[in-house]
């Protein structure tokens, strides 16, 4: 039984992302070498100076920072693996106060705070006449970029019902576990959301 709830439990979790991913993949799109989807390369890999473009965009559309003075990025794996290959990406380890870290936060560099986010939402675009490129979608954003809202008497939850009694299970020998909530996401400002396109 442990081990269903865990499991309805990630898939609650993971649907509650992909539903702020669906959302947030409408803000303001980012490719690197200032490419766009229809001269995407496959060589054009997400790199330190990126984010500096990337924090430059934010700066200039009076996006806020949050309270600690960094912005925050939500990156994907196929980005996470380029930027630690990176020789000027700060790992979390040497933060001088790791007190206030996130959990699953990789590192942060030129103002932007790097979480994992492991649901690697994809889309297609065309890198030449002759081929496309798989786009994997990061994201970096400011405070108040994005709402999201629940109702206050349906949040997402789960629901647990131990050994049932009923005409199914008269013995009560059968639980069941289940989620259910109402859950909407909500790009306030597209300028203070920058979605970073990185090829496989």
């Amino acid at each position: 039984m442990k081990e269903k709830i865990s499991l309805v439990a990630q898939n609650m979790g993971e649907s509650i992302n992909r539903l702020a991913l669906n959302e947030l993949g409408n803000g303001t799109a980012a490719f690197a070498n200032g490419k766009n989807t229809s001269t995407y390369a496959a060589s054009d890999t997400f790199a330190a100076s990126m984010i500096r473009v990337i924090t430059r965009s934010l700066e200039l559309a009076r996006a806020p920072a949050y309270k600690d003075g960094y912005y925050m990025g939500k990156a994907a794996i196929q980005a996470k693996y380029q930027l630690l290959g990176d020789s000027t990406w700060l790992n979390a380890k040497t933060y001088s106060d790791v007190k206030d870290l996130y959990k699953g936060e990789m590192g942060e560099l030129y103002q932007v705070r790097w979480l994992l986010n492991k649901d690697s939402l994809s889309a297609v675009g065309a890198a030449s006449q002759a081929s496309v490129v798989a786009a994997f979608k990061s994201y970096v954003h400011g405070m108040d970029a994005f709402g999201c809202y629940d109702l206050e008497g349906d949040k997402p939850r789960l629901y647990i019902l131990p050994n049932i009694v009923d005409g199914s299970s008269p013995a009560g020998r059968i639980s069941k576990v289940s989620w259910a909530g109402s859950y909407v996401v909500k790009i306030l400002n597209p300028l203070w959301l920058q979605v970073v396109n990185t090829p496989v």
